[in-house]
């Protein structure tokens, strides 16, 4: 079976319901590729009337790019975000245009709304012809891996791995600067290659930056235990507030105590909400934009929100995405911001 017979596969068990966990995180890695956004295109017109059928708040066209960009202009998504609110786990990042990221929201809506209870409870994963094919990502972007280990990718940098990744080993191919969260699994150490030198983890946060064309692999650590070495050898272990520079040339290394918030001010300058609290990402905002800013209605405080900030938004362009999806909007007033309305999220 090809990648493409694969991916249809998975379309058609998403909608009957019968896909599993693996099946799942596939399909969702998939749907993230910008290459992708033609074949769904093409399902979402195939299976539209299976769609509308489901319990979604959405007004209907009559082909799919006026569906997606109505539901741009319905929820207020801008290029490059995607946001949702929610209780439950979700996984959402941010895409190249309008119409794939409305095609996207859509799908990941029927999965939180629709199917979530079945796909997350399931205790049997049946057998089935699965082909190995490579998931990419590329550019500046925050990525949710299938373990629940997370990368936050600078600009120029790139990551692979197998579709099978987390089955039996987490191993990643990575180039330019990165920063990894790693989920903890004694059994699955984490691994990440970036050309001969190789940095292997169980459950820690640290930094890669390793860009094609650069003279050294540096590595970082924030928080555990980090081996790093080649496939011969390790190298050194290296612990938090600490960094190896290994030559690519000649596998030399050298380790080093390091400032950590200066080693790592690069990725400072995004704002990423993964699964927090309304109530927690309105002091983050609060306190980087130096503003007192209220929220009115107590039954959205608890709310959970996912959304990216990568390229410099001020506080109105963020508050503008909240505020559309929330259906609330804000008042200032003697130099208070108060987030007003807005619907509950369970």
């Amino acid at each position: 079976m090809g990648k493409f017979e694969y991916i249809r596969l998975l379309f058609d068990k998403f909608l009957d319901h019968s896909i599993n966990r693996q099946e799942l995180y596939d399909l969702l890695n998939y749907i993230r590729q910008n290459k992708s956004e033609s074949e769904v295109k093409e399902w979402m017109d195939t299976h539209w009337n299976q769609i509308k059928e489901l319990d979604f708040e959405l007004d209907y066209g009559d082909n799919s790019e006026r569906r997606f960009i109505h539901l741009m202009n319905k929820i207020k998504l801008k290029e490059d975000q995607v946001i949702l609110v929610r209780k439950r786990s979700q996984v959402i990042n941010g895409f190249k245009n309008f119409a794939f990221a409305a095609s996207f929201l859509v799908l990941i809506s029927f999965l939180t709304f629709q199917v979530s209870n079945y796909l997350f409870n399931f205790s049997t994963v049946p057998n089935y012809d699965q082909a190995e094919f490579a998931i990419n990502f590329e550019g500046k972007q925050f990525v949710h891996l299938p373990d629940g280990s997370t990368l936050i990718m600078n600009d120029g940098s790139t990551l692979s791995y197998k579709s099978s990744f987390g089955n039996l080993n987490r191993e990643v191919q990575f180039t330019g600067e990165g920063f990894f969260d790693i989920a903890h699994d004694p059994s699955r150490p984490f691994i990440v290659h970036t050309g001969d030198v190789k940095t292997t983890v169980l459950g820690t946060a640290f930094n890669v930056s390793a860009y094609e064309g650069q003279s050294d692999v540096v590595v970082t650590v924030a928080r555990g235990k980090v081996s790093v070495g080649d496939q011969n050898k390790e190298y050194e272990k290296i612990m938090p507030n600490e960094q190896l520079i290994v030559k690519k040339e000649n596998g030399r290394f050298e380790k080093a105590e390091v400032d950590l918030d200066k080693a790592l001010e690069w990725k400072n300058q995004f704002i990423i909400f993964d699964g927090m609290k309304i109530s927690d990402a309105i002091v983050v905002l609060s306190k980087r934009f130096n503003v007192e800013i209220k929220i009115e209605n107590e039954q959205i405080r608890q709310c959970e929100i996912n959304a990216n900030f990568m390229k410099g938004e001020s506080l109105d362009q963020i508050l503008r995405v909240f505020c559309g999806v929330l259906q609330a909007e804000t008042i200032s007033k003697d130099n208070i911001i108060t987030i007003k309305g807005g619907r509950p999220c369970n």
